[in-house]
């Protein structure tokens, strides 16, 4: 079933105060795919490196299906259109484990490739609960 999902985009921030290859390592625990960074300054004048991820593979999108299931997640509660959107602590995924989060997150966006949403919204719901 995970032909349903088109990709699945993963983001997140290094910060001064952060070993990039402790962040970068973070994103590897969640998912596997190659990793893409741009540095940005704050408005702060603080440089922030923002490191992207893309799945575009069906064996990529499967395995990290397989590790977000188990949170037990209502896609529909974390739908707009047909993207559910998740935050992955970083914390959690730098030492293995694969929780949702509040702060200094993995932002998740699984995009669907089913129209209209009503119908992703479904798709999702059975892909998640694993039917």
């Amino acid at each position: 079933m995970t032909w349903l999902i088109s990709r699945v985009e993963l983001e997140t921030f290094c910060y001064e105060s952060e070993d990039p290859k402790k962040v970068k390592e973070a994103l590897y625990n969640v998912a596997n795919g190659l990793v893409t960074s741009e540095t940005v300054v704050s408005n702060l004048g603080t440089k922030i490196i923002k490191m992207r991820m893309m799945l575009a593979k069906r064996r990529d999108i499967s395995s990290f299906m397989d590790k977000i299931r188990p949170l037990d997640i209502n896609p529909v509660q974390h739908m707009e259109g047909s993207v559910v959107h998740l935050r992955l602590s970083k914390q959690e995924a730098y030492v293995g484990n694969t929780k949702l989060g509040t702060r200094d997150v993995i932002k998740v966006e699984v995009h669907f490739q089913t129209y209209p949403s009503r119908k992703a919204k479904e798709e999702a719901k059975k892909l998640f609960e694993g039917v």
